[in-house]
């Protein structure tokens, strides 16, 4: 559970890299997250497959990944 903690904040620090990128020099951002790594909202989603349907797994809210379906996920893979 604690890496799965681990990746989502790595994944908001490199969501909000990117929001940051229109308001802040960059220099200033790249002291906490290198440019290679700011994640843009237009290039992000994330879907599971169920009962053969495509699912999209995007909060529209927080536009994160649901961490319901995370653990959904991590618990069948941990059962199996």
């Amino acid at each position: 559970m604690v890496l799965l903690l681990n990746n989502q904040i790595r994944g908001i620090l490199y969501l909000k890299a990117y929001e940051l990128s229109n308001k802040r020099p960059k220099e200033e951002i790249e002291k906490f997250v290198l440019e290679k790594y700011w994640l843009s909202l237009e290039k992000f989603s994330a879907y599971k497959v169920k009962d053969g349907k495509v699912i999209d797994i995007i909060n529209k809210e927080t536009k994160l990944i649901l961490t319901d379906e995370i653990d959904e996920v991590s618990f069948e893979s941990f059962v199996s």
